[in-house]
């Protein structure tokens, strides 16, 4: 063999094998993208993922990564499905066999609300939230939006580990406003969405301004003719709060000031006056009703009444009134 043969056989050579490595570099780029699912910390007794939720849906249902590789033995080698498009890791899959981590992967059924995804000769367990633990931290409201408000966690708080800052979304129909300055407990299922703001699904949203309080109702004619008289407007809460037919009062923490003032002052919020009626109402301490005008709600205390409006019209105000007050006494 001449040496012009061999300089030409050592160059396919070097050739064939920097395209077997650029082949190699890419498919293996793709599905470490896709597998970087098993990217994990064990913190106190939990695992949590690093980065973005991995996300798939299937037949309309959102599965989450566990943290865990499968532990089932034999399996049948047939796929229930496959994930056939992909987004951005920071988005949230919209349309069957759909995920936010890139790779095309089988996947088979393993329970009612598991299924597990294989990759990289491996079978990684995704559920939906039915079947994730809950947690829960506590803070501050920093920010607060019709369909959201930002949280920042309290110092301490393991969740703070991951973001300083917490979206916490309140759903298409909300109609709370929480207060900047206002102390809650957020209680959440599955895992963080690490963004900025980071994310999660939230289950419970409790108001902590005041640890105990008791509205006092003075069943007297106000100053003026009107029975209703606004306390507070559209512009602190979105809504306007009315006393009906006398004046409101609370006792927090053993001091008693008027309900205007107790509201203009952040010593308390409406929502954390709501809620506490509907727990009231939970627990049956007291008696309510809800009525068929779109979802507004009444609680029925023994010396005084709460109608949080709902009305198909879009009113959403709020009356606290005599023991004997009814909607139509307030929306004539």
């Amino acid at each position: 063999m001449n040496k012009t043969i061999k300089i030409i056989i050592t160059i396919w050579t070097l050739v064939v094998i920097v395209l077997a490595a650029v082949v190699y570099v890419a498919n293996n780029k793709e599905v470490n993208v896709g597998s970087n699912v098993n990217v994990e910390e064990k913190k106190e007794g939990k695992v949590e993922q690093k980065g973005p939720d991995r996300i798939v849906m299937v037949n309309g249902k959102l599965y989450y990564y566990t943290g865990k590789e499968s532990t089932v033995g034999l399996r049948c080698g047939t796929m229930d499905g496959k994930i056939t498009s992909n987004i951005e890791n920071t988005k949230i899959p919209t349309i069957d066999g759909q995920s936010n981590f890139k790779g095309e992967f089988g996947y088979q059924y393993v329970g009612q609300n598991t299924i597990e995804v294989a990759m990289n000769d491996k079978w990684y367990v995704f559920e939906t939230k039915e079947e994730q633990d809950q947690y829960s931290f506590y803070g501050k409201v920093i920010e607060s939006h019709q369909k959201y408000m930002i949280v920042e966690p309290n110092e301490g708080e393991d969740i703070r580990k991951s973001a300083d800052k917490i979206e916490v979304g309140l759903g298409e129909d909300n109609d709370a406003i929480y207060q900047v300055g206002t102390n809650v407990k957020i209680t959440y299922k599955g895992y963080i969405m690490e963004s900025y703001p980071a994310k999660v699904d939230v289950v419970n949203i409790e108001l902590k301004s005041a640890e105990t309080f008791e509205i006092r109702f003075y069943d007297n004619h106000p100053e003026s003719d009107n029975k209703i008289n606004k306390i507070s407007d559209k512009t602190k809460y979105g809504y306007n709060i009315y006393t009906y037919d006398g004046s409101a009062n609370i006792l927090i923490n053993g001091e008693e000031i008027s309900l205007r003032d107790a509201l203009l002052n952040n010593k308390i919020t409406m929502e954390e006056i709501l809620q506490k009626a509907e727990e009231d109402l939970n627990d049956k301490k007291i008696t309510g009703d809800i009525y068929k005008d779109g979802g507004s709600k009444l609680y029925k205390y023994d010396n005084y009444t709460i109608i949080k409006c709902h009305t198909l019209e879009g009113n959403r105000d709020v009356y606290v009134g005599t023991k004997d007050m009814t909607l139509n006494n307030v929306l004539k």
